[in-house]
């Protein structure tokens, strides 16, 4: 076996007979080779291969990492995206299982050191307390001890492989935000097989600025699959001593910031071996911002690393030699000169092959380099060696140079899309080729390939939310404001106005469904993953046509814009702007106006029931993760009885489990609310797509079992508004109006409302916070006090909090004089600070957070800050829902508030209430006067004759019933002394009583002597006594936690000793009567009681209740 075993390590092509030699003789040969005088060198060599061979068992190394449940069954985005005990837990790793999840976690926030990934197990987390005091272990110099770190290579590797398309694809997307490489290859180790990942790429949306653009500051903004790039490969040949990995990191990092791009042996984990991603070939790109003093290269460029040796590894060499500019291959030694003659010289490559040697190697052989240049007839631009003489910095200048002029003698540039025909023709797996893709993405391709004009196929396709919608929605808001009633019949104007909208709905039901429609309808209706397939190829491909839109329209606004004269001009093109939008929302805004058109015709009707099914198709869509249009941007209205079912269907499909809390953001346009929630929440609302994205759009997020009883609530609500103040929308007619709606219906909704501001725009949201603090107003009237939490972004100082404490302070006095204001207008005088009608506190409720990118994009990767501050501000709001109790809705009492009332408040509200000041005082006055005095008149003459009783029989109450009501309240008593409730009626969910008294009143008694007690509850409560009685099913129950078993109840402490004087008295005087009535002993009285007088009794009566 051992001669065997030499001859085959010996052997040019150990590593494929290798393959074949038994496991579990591994450990036994590793034996014998060290019983016996063989070198060092084979040793190593055999160990390394050894390595290499367990590690790539797949299902073994996902079992150890606990993924091996999801290789057959793939991660979704709403396992990852859930709520759970992890999310607010900032301990890392202790074990291999815990790595995968602590790395989607920091990478779903954009968190740049993600891929630290060093395990921390529980008895290593104190060890730096004693390491000081311990002698240095010299035995680990001769013998190292090698921990079980993972490679962050193998964990990314890993998780591509156990994901759907779809994490596949944020996973690509929030790596490349990292500036992190993102697989371009991945090999499955098991089958030697490997994946060109087109799909997981295709959601990466660059912006760039090539040199030619530089004096205009004009933009390239594309995706980055579809763009035309220069690839430059970098491979290895053999062992190399020079860590390529680091020496690219430093190639595409300038002299002011170094970043690691790449995974290389200096990170930490990177020297970990890997076990199942050689093989690996990962992408990144260079895009230059157009400046030359910081550009390293003028012309965008897309990098390519191969991990591991190209001789194992000959059809991804083979892909990169046929789709790159050039391939850079380093090397160390060149002894098996045939065979890598073979591999380098194959005539199907198309790539320029550039050498790259590192003479400080002891297994550098200048002669051999001859002999391969010569075969390959190779120039001086095609090698480069680090000689003794040359520093990493140095070799990283000439390599750049050597890059460069590769770049400036370009005739080979395709996309990632033409690659994947190459990647076929080798036999590569294309992820984008999977059948549910290509279903989805041909019904998505049926509908966009039709749309040439945006606004005639909004017109033709989508006819219901045009004009018709528009006039519906100005009717249904006059019906709840009667603004435009003048001196007409109130209810004679109702019956016109419904009668007008009934004629619209007619309308709307006498257009055909569309083609298109019926086409959007039939994809949306098939199964899962299609579906979803279908939504992002629409969402993408509408994406890309309305970038390519709206990026000449803003270059004619821009021009337009110079000349101050042009501003009819300028309102053009901001409806043009406003209209020439067009996404996914629009097909489901027309699904919405479709579904509410058909029920105004009768319920036996075949149309209406045809599209009955259209708000669970909906709501199911929801639960996968996509956002439902709340508020229709472009008409500012809310389709209500659409948004409703959808809501109760949701409800059905959930039920039992349908509570939830509802977090909103609201802000300034542009100062970065939707990443702040995409960060936060690991969500994908729509950022810089290109659309001018209006309205308001909610999102389900699912609550872990683990963390339910945490937070009160199976599912959390997220919703995300449209910029307000935005200058694309200033120019239209309503924009004020519509901020104003938009900014009060998401605080009227949310549980805890964060205000979003940038500190360069802070001075605008003022006028926000006007209709805000009336919305808050409002729902404190219904009970509901919410939540407000300012985040205030691009602040980077860490002295921030205590410097801003100025601010602060004018901040919250700016709130409480618009408090006051609006208070007055709603009379409801008594709210005289913000804190009255809201839960804030201007020490925790306002957040610090830097800018979102470290250095200057687009090469800057995401402010480790940033996601860090974000993580933060996530784990208040958590912690903040977990201690406000229970108070989340459920989906019904969710849909069933007055979203439309809500929006009834005047979209200036201060505005309207000082329209005074802009009238005619005395002519008003005059008329007022007269109208007044005709009125009394009138109303004299009608009751003068009239008798009281008849005065009583009309009207609308009986005052004996009010004032039967108002003495005796509801009628329930405290469970423990039995004084009535103090609150008059019946409208109130808290009872509660001034002045409490003796329990023995109650008939409560010693269970020992049968004697009446004379504890008062009002002092028990705070006691650590305990009560039993038959709610308690006759169990001992601590007093403190009273609430437990009589929750309705608010029993507080009395404010003196004296308080319950008279009651003292009472049972002094009446002890033995009480105990007959009671069939009871009479009580102990405590001494001093006896010396309560009736004065005193009474004088506590009038204290208690406030009598003078």
């Amino acid at each position: 076996k051992f001669q065997r075993l030499s001859c085959l390590v010996m052997e040019a092509d150990c590593h494929s007979d290798f393959l074949h030699f038994p496991p579990k003789n591994y450990k036994y040969l590793h034996t014998i080779i060290k019983k016996t005088e063989v070198s060092l060198c084979l040793i190593n060599q055999v160990i390394y291969w050894t390595l290499f061979l367990t590690g790539t068992n797949l299902e073994t190394y996902l079992e150890d990492l606990g993924l091996e449940p999801f290789h057959c069954k793939n991660l979704s985005l709403s396992e990852i995206l859930e709520i759970n005990k992890k999310t607010i837990n900032d301990e890392p790793p202790k074990c291999k299982s815990d790595v995968p999840w602590y790395f989607l976690k920091k990478l779903m926030m954009a968190n740049i050191t993600a891929r630290k990934l060093k395990c921390t197990p529980a008895s290593e987390s104190n060890c730096e307390e004693t390491l000081s005091a311990e002698e240095f272990d010299f035995d680990l110099l001769v013998s190292p001890h090698k921990d079980e770190s993972l490679n962050p290579l193998d964990i990314i590797t890993a998780l591509f492989l156990c994901s759907d398309g779809f994490v596949q694809q944020e996973l690509a997307l929030k790596m490349s935000m990292c500036q992190l490489s993102v697989p371009l290859l991945l090999p499955c180790c098991d089958t030697k097989q490997c994946t060109f990942m087109l799909w997981a790429m295709r959601d990466i949306v660059k912006k760039y600025r090539p040199p030619d653009l530089s004096e205009s500051k004009g933009f390239i903004e594309e995706r980055i699959v579809t763009s035309e790039l220069p690839m430059v490969s970098f491979v290895r040949l053999g062992e190399c001593s020079m860590s390529k990995s680091e020496i690219l990191n430093k190639l595409l990092s300038n002299s002011e910031q170094y970043h690691d791009t790449f995974v290389h042996h200096n990170m930490e984990c990177g020297d970990s071996p890997r076990r199942i991603s050689n093989g690996l070939t990962e992408i990144t790109w260079y895009l230059p911002c157009g400046n030359k003093s910081m550009d390293i290269f003028s012309e965008p460029v897309a990098i390519a690393n191969l991990r591991g040796d190209i001789a194992s590894f000959e059809t991804q060499f083979s892909f990169l030699c046929q789709t790159s500019a050039a391939v850079f291959v380093f090397f160390d030694e060149l002894e098996q000169l045939e065979s890598q003659l073979e591999l380098l010289a194959n005539t199907n490559h198309k790539s320029k092959i550039c050498l790259l040697g590192n003479q400080q190697s002891k297994n550098f052989r200048v002669d051999n380099l001859k002999k391969l240049a010569t075969s390959l007839a190779l120039t001086n631009s095609n090698i480069l060696v680090k000689t003794k003489e040359i520093n990493d910095a140095d070799f990283v200048k000439l390599l750049r140079k050597r890059v460069n002029i590769v770049l400036n003698n370009l005739e080979h540039k395709m996309s990632l899309e033409k690659m994947s025909d190459v990647a076929q023709e080798l036999g590569i797996i294309v992820d984008e080729h999977s059948l549910e893709c290509q279903a989805g993405k041909m019904n998505a391709n049926a509908i966009t390939a039709a749309i040439h004009d945006t606004l005639k196929f909004k017109e033709d396709q989508l006819p219901l939310q045009g004009q018709i919608w528009k006039e519906l929605t100005c009717l249904e808001k006059e019906e709840f404001r009667l603004r435009n009633v003048g001196s007409e019949n109130i209810e004679n104007y109702k019956c016109r106005l419904q009668d007008k909208i009934n004629e619209l709905r007619k309308k709307q039901n006498d257009n055909d469904m569309s083609e298109a429609m019926t086409c959007f309808i039939n994809a949306i209706s098939t199964q899962e993953p299609e579906r979803c397939y279908f939504l992002k190829w629409m969402r993408m491909n509408l994406d890309n046509q309305s970038r390519i839109k709206l990026s000449s329209l803003r270059e004619r606004y821009k021009e337009k814009s110079r000349d101050s004269e042009n501003k009819q001009e300028i309102k053009e093109i901001d409806e043009q702007l406003s209209n020439s939008s067009l996404g996914v929302e629009h097909f489901f805004r027309e699904m919405g106006q479709i579904y509410e058109a058909s029920l105004s015709l009768p319920e036996s009707d075949s149309s209406r029931q045809q599209l009955e099914h259209l708000p669970k198709l909906c709501a199911q869509l929801l639960l996968d993760g996509l956002p439902l249009e709340l508020v229709d941007g472009d008409a500012s209205s809310i389709p209500l009885r659409w948004v409703t079912d959808v809501l109760s269907q949701l409800n059905d499909l959930v039920s039992p489990k349908n509570k939830i809390v509802v977090v909103t953001v609201l802000g300034v346009q542009s100062t970065g609310k939707s990443t702040l929630l995409n960060t936060m929440f690991g969500v994908q609302f729509a950022v810089s797509s290109g659309r001018c994205t209006r309205g308001a759009f909610m999102l389900l997020i699912k609550v872990n079992e683990d963390f339910k009883n945490v937070l009160n609530c199976d599912f959390m609500v997220i919703i995300d508004t449209e910029g307000l103040k935005s200058p694309e929308l200033a120019q239209l007619d309503n924009s004020h109006e519509h901020d104003n709606e938009l900014a009060t219906l998401v605080v009227g909704l949310s549980d805890v409302t964060i205000i979003n501001i940038a500190m360069e725009n802070s001075t605008e949201m003022k006028d926000i916070l006007q209709i805000v603090v009336h919305a808050f107003l409002r729902m404190k009237e219904v009970g509901k006090k919410p939540r407000c939490l300012f985040v205030h972004q691009n602040v980077s100082d860490v002295s921030a909090h205590e410097k801003n404490l100025r601010d602060r302070k004018l901040l919250l006095d700016q709130l409480n004089e618009m408090t006051q204001a609006a208070a007055k207008m709603e009379k409801k005088e008594k709210n005289k600070k913000f804190t009255d009608v809201m839960e804030y506190n201007p020490d925790t409720g306002n957040c610090y957070i830097p800018g979102l990118w470290n250095g200057n994009p687009p090469m800057a990767p995401v402010n480790a800050g940033y996601s860090e501050a974000v993580y933060e501000f996530k784990k208040n709001i958590i912690q903040l829902l977990g201690k406000c109790g229970s108070t989340s809705n459920n989906i019904l009492e969710f849909r069933d508030k007055e979203l439309n009332d809500i929006l009834v408040i005047s979209p200036d509200a201060l505005d309207n209430f000082m329209v005074l000041n802009n009238a005619d005082r005395e002519q008003f006055a005059y008329w007022l006067n007269v109208c007044v005095k005709d009125m009394i008149e009138t109303l004299r003459n009608k009751f003068k004759d009239n008798p009281f009783e008849a005065k009583l029989t009309r009207l609308r109450v009986k005052p004996q019933d009010e004032l039967f009501n108002r003495v005796i309240g509801c009628g329930k008593q405290c469970p423990f002394c039995k004084i009535p409730c103090d609150a008059g009626g019946k409208a109130h969910t808290e009872h509660f009583a001034s002045l409490h008294r003796p329990d023995g009143l109650g008939q409560y008694r010693w269970e020992d002597s049968e004697k009446l007690t004379t504890d008062i509850c009002s002092s028990l409560v705070i006691s650590g006594l305990r009560f039993c009685c038959f709610a308690t099913k006759n169990e001992y129950h601590p007093y403190k936690n009273y609430k437990e078993i009589f929750p309705n109840w608010d029993i507080r402490p009395d404010s003196s000793l004296e308080a319950s004087d008279y009651w003292k008295y009472v049972l002094v005087k009446y002890n033995k009567k009480f105990a007959e009535a009671y069939d009871a002993k009479p009580a102990d009285i405590p001494f001093w009681w006896n010396f309560i007088t009736k004065d005193q009794a009474i004088e506590s009566l009038r204290e208690s209740f406030n009598i003078k």
